[in-house]
This record gives structure tokens, sequence and C-alpha cells, in this order.
């Protein structure tokens, strides 16, 4: 299965870079965004039909408390949806 960023409700959103490492069973997936990472773990060995768990970090980039504050605001407003990876049928 494949995670993708969902667009974010603000226009203009500027493109992301994904890193992906494995470990464990876990996969940590970082889209790396001007405003700073929003992280997903969910587990490595997903089916089609399967029901899972998964869960999220946010780390606002920023050099002042305010900065921060604004960047973790826009992150908040985006999503991941997960979808059958390379045309794969759920």
């Amino acid at each position: 299965m494949e995670a993708a960023m969902a667009r974010a409700k603000t226009a203009g959103e500027p493109r992301v870079s994904i890193t992906r490492q494995n470990d464990n069973g876990l996969e940590e997936t970082t889209f790396n965004t001007a405003n700073g990472k929003f992280i997903v773990y969910f587990p490595t060995e997903i089916a089609p039909g399967d029901v899972f768990w998964g869960s999220s970090r946010l780390r606002p980039f920023g050099d002042t408390p305010e900065a921060k504050r604004s960047n973790l605001a826009r992150l908040r407003q985006l999503a991941v949806e997960v979808k059958p990876a390379n045309g794969q049928r759920s």
C-alpha cells in the first residue's frame, strides 16, 4: 500500500518530499514540507481489506515560538490518504 499526502486546504501549498524507513515491522514515512515535517507510522505488512492503526507526529519548523505555532497550524491542515499502490485493486 502507499501513503500519499492529500492536498492542503490552503491554496499554493509547496511541493513535498518524502522519505521512508522500515524498522521492525513499522514503516515511517516523513513528508518534508516548507512548514515542517509530517511523520506517519504504519505497519509494513498491509493487505487490501485489512483494518489497521497508524499514528502521526508533526514537527513544525521555526526559530521563534510564534513561527512554530504558525507552521504547526499549517501542518494541521494536511491529511494522509492510504490507497493501493500501482493500481492494485482493494
